[in-house]
């Protein structure tokens, strides 16, 4: 009988330490996902600005395709006294010309810049999912052992 008794005691030890040991784990993928929100919240902030930035170069390339127009060119070419009008155009031109190229070149490195970050949020939105897994799992298992806890009925001594 004593033996018995130090055995359900044992056993109630254990879930105990279980339920302990859960809880912490617990705890810890909490922090964790508070982390992962957290990291993923800034990436989200950092790919808002890159996306503004990438549509302002987006239209500054379209804005200088448009200043490279014949028409424009000589429109602009009236504002600047000149006596070869032909050369002040293509001078002109040439300056859009190398603005525009610096313009491309920053709209295709915002935009590896954009799809780094996207990758990087699915990511953070994969690892999300799996922490929220496990701690469905962890409740799973700390109301079963609670379940398991509560103290068998007292059986009538004979």
């Amino acid at each position: 009988r004593a033996l018995e008794s130090l055995t359900t005691e044992m056993r109630s030890l254990v879930n105990e330490i279980r339920v302990m040991n859960l809880r912490q784990q617990t705890q810890i993928e909490m922090t964790r996902l508070a982390s992962l929100a957290t990291r993923a919240d800034g990436l989200s902030q950092d790919l808002r600005t890159v996306r503004d930035r990438l549509t302002a170069v987006r239209v500054d390339e379209q804005n200088l395709l448009q200043l490279m127009t014949r028409e424009s060119l000589l429109s602009q070419s009236f504002n600047i006294g000149t006596l070869d009008r032909e050369k002040t155009m293509e001078q002109i031109r040439l300056n859009h010309e190398f603005r525009l190229r610096q313009v491309q070149a920053e709209r295709d490195q915002l935009q590896r810049t954009e799809q780094d970050l996207l990758r990087q949020i699915e990511s953070f939105k994969a690892q999300q999912e799996e922490v929220e897994k496990r701690l469905q799992q962890s409740e799973d298992q700390l109301r079963r052992l609670g379940d398991s806890r509560e103290p068998p009925a007292p059986t009538p001594a004979p």
